[in-house]
């Protein structure tokens, strides 16, 4: 892998403490990286072609990579076919402490929930990995992994100087849009996949994911019109299986911004009322969550699509027109490399009926996805 182009691209960023972002769509066969070419911080901007890495909490700063300013490259997928994950070995620190400090704020929660007018919080823990070597060698490798194990997922890696390295592979959008029309999904719940798809879920479980529909569809009703919202169904992620809907709209260009501000954090990340269970979260969570539930993707990235056009004295023929797109995902299943170790974060919805055990079980479940790749 040392010889590849891509390993000197990220190298050179890295050694020059450039903001980088590497990253592929689900279902995409182009892995693109943009790279900025300064040092400067810019601010986001739904009107400019670019890549947002974007925090939970507003009090976190938001990170913008104008195209205008970067280099923009794309590779096809194939080159990956032949790189194989680096063997390293990891520690994961003990968390038998970790875990009666999450059953007691879990238990908080809950009883916070019975006692006020919030329906619904997301709580989360982070899992600290030790002796972890980073270089652009070793994390294209475990790049590579990631788009083994999670090919449905959107696969990433993102730079700053201030923030060090994230890597996720997420299931959830936040927002697709080309030209006017835009889709977003509601999911909740979470079960192990073990061969099927073909699964029960529980009433909590349905109770939940009808919270994140209903919440969703009226941040939309705001800004955008002709509102749709699928039948649910169980969506596979890697080891995970979730309940989903999909979620359509059509809405005017300029709105862009205030979708996505009243859409972030969605109920799947933070909870109901949304303001609330925010509150709760940063007085209460024992860490910060920092980029864990935000939102990174493209923000109107040039897309090709086809369309056919007949003449008089032609047959129907294909031509391609370009349009303004935006792919933006919550940033789930993702980890923070700092000083010679990983971060791994994971959470889950709690509401009224949640039992503290089974919500600790649940991070455990979704810290594989991360410890995988490790």
């Amino acid at each position: 892998m040392e010889d590849q182009p891509l390993v000197h691209l990220l190298a050179e960023s890295l050694a020059n403490k450039t903001s980088f972002a590497l990253y592929l769509l689900p279902q995409d066969e182009e892995v693109k990286l943009i790279r900025q070419k300064n040092m400067e911080n810019y601010p986001l901007s739904f009107e400019e072609k670019g890549f947002v890495f974007a925090p939970f909490s507003d009090k976190d700063k938001t990170f913008f990579i104008p195209l205008s300013i970067a280099n923009f490259d794309t590779f096809d997928k194939s080159i990956f076919s032949n790189f194989y994950p680096k063997k390293t070995k990891t520690f994961v620190t003990p968390n038998t402490a970790s875990k009666e400090e999450y059953l007691q704020l879990l238990n908080q929660t809950i009883n916070n929930i019975k006692t006020s007018e919030t329906q619904k919080i997301v709580i989360s823990r982070c899992i600290e990995v030790e002796n972890i070597e980073v270089n652009a060698s070793i994390l294209l490798s475990k790049f590579q992994h990631l788009l083994q194990l999670y090919s449905d997922a959107y696969c990433y890696i993102f730079y700053h100087p201030e923030i060090g390295i994230w890597m996720g592979a997420t299931p959830e959008k936040l927002l697709f849009s080309e030209r006017n029309k835009l889709q977003t999904v509601a999911l909740a719940g979470t079960q192990v996949y073990q061969r099927t798809t073909e699964v029960k879920w529980g009433a909590k479980e349905d109770e939940e994911q009808q919270m994140v529909v209903d919440s969703i569809q009226n941040s939309l009703e705001k800004y955008a019109d002709s509102v749709e919202v699928s039948e649910k169904y169980t969506m596979r992620a890697g080891n995970l299986l979730h309940l989903n809907s999909d979620i359509s709209a059509t809405f005017q260009i300029s709105e862009l911004g205030s979708i996505v501000n009243e859409l972030h954090p969605t109920p799947a990340v933070c909870g109901l009322p949304k303001e609330n269970a925010k509150e709760f979260i940063l007085a209460n969570e024992t860490y910060k969550r920092k980029y864990y539930t935000g939102y990174l993707g493209e923000i109107n990235m040039t897309k090709k699509i086809k369309r056919k056009q007949r003449s008089r004295n032609q047959e129907h023929k294909a031509i391609h027109q370009l349009v303004p797109a935006t792919h933006l995902f919550v940033n789930l299943r993702c980890m923070q490399f700092s000083n010679e170790s990983a971060y791994i974060y994971v959470g889950g919805g709690i509401t009224e009926s949640s039992i503290a055990e089974s919500e600790w079980e649940e991070t455990v479940h979704k810290s594989q996805t991360m410890l995988k790749v490790l």
